[in-house]
């Protein structure tokens, strides 16, 4: 299996798993539900899709794309129930985990795209 692929699935993983928590939570009516529980999970193969079509195309030169990226994470936190963040995030893992020694955008990058996704899994989980 190929490094795009692995991080891609991984990041498609973490969003599933965790809007499955956000849709069907203490009260499926007012969280959402199946159906919609599986629209969101076809917009975010269709974006992890296309993210990781792009992504290895930045690989020569990842420090900017991925703050890019990382500002993406965070600010899709505000809309965590599309399940964004992780998918960003998994993008900024993989561009910034392939490279050695790391800058310090690189750094910041990862940083900024881990809080993401960890505040987009307390979300679903809590809110």
């Amino acid at each position: 299996m190929s490094r795009p692929l692995v991080f891609a699935l991984g990041s498609f993983a973490f969003a599933a798993i965790f809007l499955a928590f956000a849709n069907t939570g203490v009260d499926p009516g007012e969280n959402g539900g199946g159906r919609e529980y599986l629209i969101t999970l076809a917009i975010d193969a269709v974006v992890v899709a296309v993210l990781f079509w792009l992504v290895p195309r930045w690989a020569d030169r990842p420090d900017i794309p991925a703050l890019v990226l990382a500002g993406l994470a965070a600010v899709t936190v505000a809309v965590f129930f599309l399940g964004f963040p992780p998918l960003f995030a998994g993008a900024v893992a993989y561009l910034v985990l392939g490279i050695s020694p790391r800058s310090t955008r690189a750094t910041v990058a990862l940083a900024v795209a881990g809080l993401a996704a960890a505040a987009f899994a307390v979300l679903c989980v809590v809110g």
